[in-house]
């Protein structure tokens, strides 16, 4: 079984073709979404937030996550030079296609590797501070990001509040983690597209408060909010900074 199935729904999508990914939460809860634009968006169809908060990137950029990299070409064509890393293949295969000019295929965990480097900017788009997994695994990736970036650099990132839902399965979720040692927001799912499947992993959602005790002994600090028009749009952007 090929584990790669979100790059598989992103070149697919980037093909032509339609697909279809079953997302598989780990107490049975099943979403289905199909082909996005979103992925392949120019600047002007970005949310507002990400229009907003991309303003404050400078020098050279990492764009963590970068899926189909939308970011990263975008900060190319503004005069960034830019390293955009994820950890699917077909997604960096496609990048390459598109015209980013450094995609490489480094999860996460391993950004340290990363050591040579000096960079920025970070960005985590795409709801990417989920990328931080859990309380634990945060604080090692917070600290991995500061050893590799500039004194002066920022953070630029968008999230989602789990707490800004009424859905009975979502709140029985956040029971469910708790019971579980974890965080209410930590999400742990796998994807299938196809005959591909996804290993299990965890995805982080936070609130603006838990973000914060998050950054907490990384020596990282939020110095602004960007905030969706909608008051019960649980989405937003943050700037963070070196402390």
């Amino acid at each position: 079984m090929n584990t790669d199935a979100y790059g598989k729904f992103i070149l697919d999508s980037y093909e032509g073709k339609r697909p279809t990914q079953v997302i598989e939460r780990d107490d049975g809860h099943i979403e289905k979404s199909t082909y996005s634009p979103v992925y392949f968006s120019e600047f002007k169809d970005w949310p507002l937030i990400q229009q907003k908060s991309i303003q404050y990137a400078k020098g050279e950029v990492l764009d963590i996550g970068t899926g189909a990299g939308r970011v990263s070409l975008y900060l190319q064509q503004n005069g960034h030079k830019v390293v955009a890393v994820d950890n699917s293949p077909l997604a960096v295969e496609v990048c390459k296609k598109r015209g980013v000019l450094d995609a490489r295929v480094l999860p996460i965990e391993e950004i340290s590797s990363l050591h040579e480097k000096s960079f920025d900017t970070v960005v985590l788009f795409g709801l990417g501070l989920g990328l931080l997994g859990s309380k634990e695994k945060s604080k090692e990736i917070l600290k991995s990001l500061y050893e590799i970036t500039n004194k002066d650099a920022l953070i630029i990132g968008d999230g989602r509040d789990p707490y800004k839902t009424e859905d009975p399965d979502h709140l029985n979720y956040h029971k469910y983690n708790k019971e579980h040692g974890r965080m209410a927001g930590q999400v742990r799912i796998r994807i299938e597209v196809e005959d591909y499947k996804s290993d299990w992993i965890n995805y982080l959602l936070t609130s603006k408060v838990e973000l914060e005790e998050l950054l907490q002994d990384t020596g990282w600090k939020v110095i602004h909010y960007i905030d969706p028009i909608h008051p019960n749009d649980p989405t937003f952007a943050v700037i963070i900074a070196k402390e």
